[in-house]
């Protein structure tokens, strides 16, 4: 989102320490997780659309910031290292070594990895039975999350910028094409699906960044609705339906746990079997999924 904001403010009035602010930003993202850059495609075509491109030395500046927000969170686990280990160490970082080895993902497949594994950059074949798994599991959270009436918004809001504003509908298009398209594309062939409960589980925190897309879109539908209503009048109307609209996906879709889930029921073991003055540490993303 602070992505998404910085790159429109920094083209609107060419306000120089927006593009710097954006550089911030977008290496924190890449220091989270290197598929941050599955965005960089539709800011890059919003900077050269609005002719907004910065020239090499404001362009150097600008991945210098990029560079050092990345770093900068692998420099203080480096530095504390000094003093303690991390709580939580999943990776088993020890040294400065290892500090390189965790942004590298070394323990994962590489940088690119998506979500674990193996197959499509180690030039295996393409299998389409993964990719139609995993497009089920996005189809299903659009369904659960924005719902049929994000997506309707959503439409609405599409139909609105084509009218009004083709060059933002092609930067969220590309946001949608990149972060989902690509994402779904590769993931799915690295992924196993021998416990298919799990790779789910791993797979759906990815969900994120396309549906940042969708909900800027069903955003846009919902100002149309409530300027096409104040233009017949009957504000508070549309203001009245939009509210429907926005609770009626929670009514219709209501968040059911009564289901048979073995990661729920290990997480219910633990809680029925500690004490009032118990500590429960979460050591793994099995439990803090849970």
């Amino acid at each position: 989102i602070a992505a998404a904001y910085c790159v429109f403010r920094c083209t609107e009035g060419k306000e120089k320490p927006w593009l710097y602010i954006l550089a911030f930003v977008l290496g924190l993202g890449i220091s989270h997780h290197p598929t941050y850059v599955l965005i960089l495609p539709a800011i890059a075509w919003w900077l050269w659309r609005e002719r907004a491109i910065p020239s090499y030395t404001k362009g150097a500046l600008a991945c210098a910031y990029a560079a050092a927000a990345c770093a900068v969170p692998y420099l203080i686990l480096g530095f504390h290292l000094h003093r303690s280990m991390p709580v939580y160490n999943p990776m088993g970082v020890a040294s400065w070594h290892d500090v390189l080895d965790l942004f590298l993902r070394k323990n994962l497949g590489g940088p690119l990895r998506m979500v674990g594994g193996r197959g499509f950059f180690d030039l295996g074949g393409f299998r389409w039975e993964p990719l139609a798994a995993q497009a089920a599991w996005m189809v299903h959270s659009l369904w659960s999350e924005p719902g049929v009436f994000g997506a309707l918004l959503a439409l609405a809001g599409a139909a609105d910028l084509w009218k009004r504003d083709r060059a933002a509908l092609g930067f969220w298009g590309i946001w949608l094409a990149a972060s989902m398209g690509c994402f779904l594309f590769i993931s799915s062939q690295q992924l196993h699906l021998h416990d298919p409960e799990y790779a789910r589980a791993v797979a759906i925190r990815f969900y994120l960044m396309p549906f940042l897309g969708l909900f800027a879109l069903s955003g846009r539908g919902a100002q149309w609705l409530i300027e096409k209503g104040a233009r017949m009048g009957r504000r508070p109307l549309a203001l009245g339906f939009l509210a429907l609209v926005c609770c009626a996906q929670y009514f219709l879709n209501a968040t059911n746990l009564a289901r048979q889930d073995p990661l729920l029921d290990y997480g219910r073991d633990i809680i029925e079997s500690s004490g009032p003055s118990d500590i429960v540490i979460l050591a793994s993303d099995d439990t803090i999924l849970v």
